[in-house]
């Protein structure tokens, strides 16, 4: 009986101990989220797509604005080393379309400080990317001859991202 009394307690033991290790609660992910102050005013997609391509990330962030109109905000940058992220070859675009021919268009200035990227966060595992951004865009030359700007100031996101093969996102841009 003794001898019984000791293997129950054993197995008791360790199915306690199974079922406690079983029962570990995961932290709920955070929810994503695109936000940047365009000239100073708030611009909120109701879309974002994320994707990465070995190195390299693309950002889509869409936004209808009117019938038959809406705006993009392009983000692409490299990150040099996913261990501990930074960045080079940070490119902004804006454009507007109406129906499927755009209309307007702002791209990188030519000086490099006045666009820059940080990541806060890489996460290759459950492929979730944060970040904070600013930049300076200036309109093309193709709709405007004048060299109008546009400040994109208090950008940051969290968002996740899928994997291709090839850039996913190219508009000859």
């Amino acid at each position: 009986m003794h001898r019984f009394f000791s293997y129950s307690l054993f197995l008791s033991v360790i199915l306690v101990g199974a079922a406690a290790c079983s029962n570990e609660e995961v932290a709920p992910a955070a929810a994503p989220f695109f936000q940047v102050k365009q000239d100073g005013k708030a611009w909120e997609p109701a879309t974002t797509i994320t994707y990465r391509a070995g190195n390299a990330f693309y950002l889509v962030n869409t936004k209808a604005v009117e019938a038959n109109q809406i705006q993009e905000l392009y983000l692409g940058f490299m990150v040099t080393n996913l261990r501990t992220p930074s960045v080079r070859l940070f490119s902004a675009v804006w454009t507007q379309q109406v129906g499927k021919a755009v209309n307007n268009q702002f791209v990188n200035v030519d000086d490099p400080g006045a666009t820059g990227l940080q990541i806060t966060r890489l996460d290759t595992v459950q492929k979730v990317l944060e970040g904070r951004f600013d930049a300076t865009l200036q309109r093309s030359p193709v709709y405007s001859a004048q060299q109008e700007r546009m400040q994109l100031t208090e950008g940051s996101f969290r968002v996740s991202y899928r994997d291709t093969i090839l850039p996913a996102y190219h508009t000859g841009r």
